[in-house]
């Protein structure tokens, strides 16, 4: 099965478990969704660098079964269509109810601004969980860069300095 093929199933078996999951009772929120800054961490990080890669933390309400998605939203809205910015989790058994999705091919995507990220889960048969988070990706602190530059034009005069007392 290619990745459309996967794509296009998987979209089914979501919608089917959103329809049944929504005739059967109302949406319920998550008990947290946020960003973290790796798989298993629990702090929260709203803001990340280029070179690092978020990932959502989802605790649900209850524990078993469940099937876990999110759409991930870039700065320039180009995901909405762009199947990279889709992640699942399938059939997930977690006891504890914990689960972090990250996007697999983040560094082929990420991009400087806001993100958002909006986020379902079903647990069959009773409700469809849902919630929105987002984040924000950015360049270093101008402070940090004036800093950088302070630092190097003063290491060019001491050399500067020490060559002319030579």
């Amino acid at each position: 099965m290619n990745i459309k093929q996967a794509s296009i199933v998987t979209t089914i078996v979501m919608l089917l478990a959103v329809v049944f999951c929504a005739t059967n009772s109302s949406a319920i929120p998550f008990d947290a969704i946020y960003t973290v800054g790796s798989n298993g961490s629990t702090t929260m990080q709203d803001t990340f660098s280029l070179n690092e890669t978020p990932w959502l933390y989802l605790e649900l309400p209850q524990t078993g079964q469940n099937i876990t998605w999110s759409w991930w939203t870039g700065p320039d809205n180009d995901c909405s269509n762009n199947p990279l910015c889709f992640v699942s989790t399938g059939t997930n058994n977690d006891a504890d109810g914990k689960i972090w999705l990250s996007l697999p091919d983040w560094d082929s995507i990420k991009d400087i601004g806001e993100w958002t990220i909006e986020a379902n889960s079903t647990s069959p048969p009773c409700c469809l969980v849902e919630g929105t988070t987002s984040f924000k990706v950015s360049v270093p602190e101008p402070s940090t860069v004036l800093l950088l530059l302070t630092a190097g034009a003063g290491f060019v005069g001491l050399l500067s300095f020490r060559n002319k007392k030579q």
